[in-house]
């Protein structure tokens, strides 16, 4: 204690001042530090919890994207189906429509035979009636009278005969 009293130090303002200095921390420790560490703590859960939630997020994010590849490939897959199906449906309806069409073209080249045949039978049989007039005219110019309806009826009838051979 002499060495303190010589150093100008007294010693009962040293242990007033140590007891002041051990109440001010006393109370800094409960009022200031208590909660400055609850609040450093929470503001640390915090941001472990918001490095979680990214964590969380980077994995949803990449499940998602797994996802929508997916589904694009899907999509991608379907599409290419509902072309090739536009497809057989445009070549079956394009020889659907080359069927018809040439059922359509040997039915007008049938019409069309038939109705040349009846032309041909019908110019045929006008043929044979002026022929057989014809016939008749210089038969009766050579003859020099006119036949009897028999008669008339057998030339006629030879003279088809012939004209069917020829």
């Amino acid at each position: 204690m002499e060495l303190l009293d010589k150093l100008g130090i007294d010693w009962r303002l040293l242990v007033a001042q140590l007891v002041n200095f051990l109440i001010l921390v006393l109370i800094l420790y409960k009022f200031l530090y208590k909660p400055l560490l609850k609040m450093l703590e929470s503001r640390r859960e915090k941001i472990e919890k918001g490095l979680h939630d990214a964590e969380q997020l980077g994995v949803e994010l990449e499940r998602t994207k797994e996802l929508q590849a997916e589904e694009i490939k899907k999509a991608k897959f379907e599409a290419r189906e509902i072309v090739e199906e536009a497809g057989k449906r445009a070549e079956a309806a394009g020889a659907e429509t080359r069927a018809q069409t040439k059922v359509e073209v040997e039915k007008l080249i049938s019409a069309a035979k038939n109705q040349i045949i009846g032309e041909k039978e019908k110019m045929m049989s006008e043929v044979k009636k002026e022929a057989i007039e014809l016939v008749l005219a210089v038969a009766e110019k050579v003859v020099g009278k006119s036949m009897d309806v028999k008669a008339q009826k057998n030339l006629i009838e030879e003279t088809l005969r012939e004209a069917d051979k020829k």
